[in-house]
């Protein structure tokens, strides 16, 4: 009985318009995002390698007692969570004293990129498969009860909790569905990198 609840709760689930949007809205969005993160990265990378060459050029390797001139690289893991990457400064002079002070100010977006964040790996997580579980379940019990088919399930003699676990788990394994394969996309889209 629960192999068939199963079942046909998937299979109602596919065959809904949502399911497509759903999948389509994960195989552009979150392949996009990764790919925008790549470039992102990559242009950020060649930055610091530009700055960091230039000094060196002009000032050769510091002296210990001598004014010191750190560079951050931008993190790998910024690819997938860009976080407070932005608003970090990349570059910080110390004198002998120890006294510092940042040389580049950090960028800022606006109070919307700091509320929200960036569009990232994080943000298709947090509010993209989030929304999308919500779609897929708004309906499901008063769905069935608007259909009918509520009445015969419960007739049957299924335990509620079954029913419950069953359309649970299936929408869970719908959704997963789409979301993995746009997480391989995105990977491949992210191995095609030759700097990560």
């Amino acid at each position: 009985m629960l192999k068939t609840l199963i079942k046909k709760e998937m299979i109602e689930t596919v065959y809904d318009l949502r399911f497509v949007i759903a999948s389509l809205l994960f195989i552009t969005l979150i392949p996009l995002s990764m790919y925008v993160s790549r470039i992102d990265y990559e242009q950020r990378l060649s930055a610091y390698q530009q700055e960091s060459q230039i000094w060196r050029a002009h000032h050769g390797t510091p002296e210990w007692d001598s004014k010191g001139h750190g560079f951050r690289a931008p993190p790998v893991l910024s690819v997938f969570v860009l976080g407070l990457d932005p608003y970090l400064p990349d570059e910080v002079v110390t004198d002998f004293s120890g006294v510092f002070q940042t040389v580049k100010e950090p960028n800022t977006d606006g109070a919307l990129a700091v509320l929200l964040g960036q569009i990232d790996f994080r943000f298709c997580m947090v509010y993209v498969v989030s929304l999308m579980a919500l779609v897929f379940t708004f309906n499901t019990i008063s769905g069935e009860r608007e259909r009918g088919t509520l009445r015969l399930l419960i007739a049957c003699s299924v335990p509620r909790g079954t029913l419950l676990f069953c359309k649970w788990l299936s929408k869970t394994l719908v959704l997963i569905i789409p979301f993995l394969v746009a997480v391989c996309i995105a990977l491949l889209v992210l191995n095609a990198s030759p700097q990560i």
